[in-house]
C-alpha cells in the first residue's frame, strides 16, 4: 500500500463526525476527539486524520460497526503510522468492547500518541489469523504471552481475518482488566503463484 502522505484532510463524514463544514481539521484539531468510519471511507483519509490529530499530542477515538469499517481503521493506523514517522513521532492502537447508546456491543478503537521506544523482543510467536480463527481461543492465548511478558504478532490479510483479530484483542483487554495496545504495519508474503506478492496487516501487541 502507498504510504504517501496526503495534504491534510478535508473535514467530512469520512474523517471526523464534529467537523464543521467549510474547516480543515488543521483548523479544529484542537477539538477533535472522534473519528467516524463509514462504508465509504477512504483508508488514507483516516490514516491522515489520524495522524494529524496525533501530532498534536492527543489520543483520538475511531468508530466503525461492522468488517469493512474495522478492516479500513486497522489499515488506517498502520499507514497513519508511516505518516507519523517522517515527524520522528509514533502511535499505537487499543481496542475495547463498549456498548452504545443503544445497547449495542460494538468494537471501539483509540490510537495514542506513543512517547517511548518500545524495546524489540527475541522470543515472538506470531498468530496467522484466518476467517477460521475462533477469537476467544485467540485471546486466551494472547493473555498467556503477555503475562509472560512474551512478544506475540497477529498477521492478518482481508477483512474478515483483521476483525477477528481486532476481537481477540479486546477481548485479551476484557481477561487481563486493562488496555493490551497494538502497533500496526504491512508485511508483504508470498501468495500462490497465480496471485503473486499479497500484502497483509501485521499487528504487534506492545508487552511492556
Amino acid at each position: 500500500m502507498d504510504a504517501s502522505d496526503p495534504p491534510r484532510p478535508a473535514a467530512n463524514g469520512n474523517a471526523s463526525s464534529y467537523a464543521p463544514r467549510g474547516q480543515s481539521l488543521k483548523d479544529i484539531g484542537s477539538e477533535i476527539s472522534v473519528i467516524k468510519v463509514s462504508s465509504n471511507s477512504t483508508t488514507k483519509k483516516i490514516a491522515a486524520a489520524m495522524a494529524h490529530t496525533v501530532r498534536l499530542g492527543k489520543s483520538v477515538d475511531i468508530t466503525g460497526f461492522n468488517i469493512g469499517c474495522v478492516s479500513t481503521i486497522l489499515k488506517a493506523a498502520a499507514v497513519g503510522r508511516e505518516y507519523l514517522k517522517r515527524d520522528a513521532k509514533d502511535a499505537q492502537l487499543s481496542i475495547e468492547h463498549r456498548v452504545d447508546e443503544d445497547n449495542h456491543k460494538a468494537l471501539y478503537f483509540t490510537l495514542h500518541p506513543l512517547t517511548v521506544r518500545v524495546p524489540e523482543c527475541e522470543d515472538v510467536t506470531e498468530y496467522r489469523v484466518t476467517v477460521n480463527t475462533e477469537a476467544h481461543k485467540l485471546a486466551g492465548a494472547l493473555k498467556a504471552r503477555i503475562e509472560e511478558k512474551k512478544g506475540v504478532v497477529l498477521f492478518c490479510i482481508g477483512p474478515s481475518s483483521l476483525f477477528r483479530a481486532a476481537t481477540a484483542v479486546a477481548l485479551c483487554s476484557q481477561y487481563l482488566e486493562k488496555k493490551v495496545y497494538i502497533l500496526n504495519s504491512f508485511k508483504k508474503v508470498q501468495g500462490r503463484v497465480e496471485t503473486g506478492e499479497l500484502n497483509g496487516v501485521e499487528m504487534r501487541i506492545v508487552t511492556v
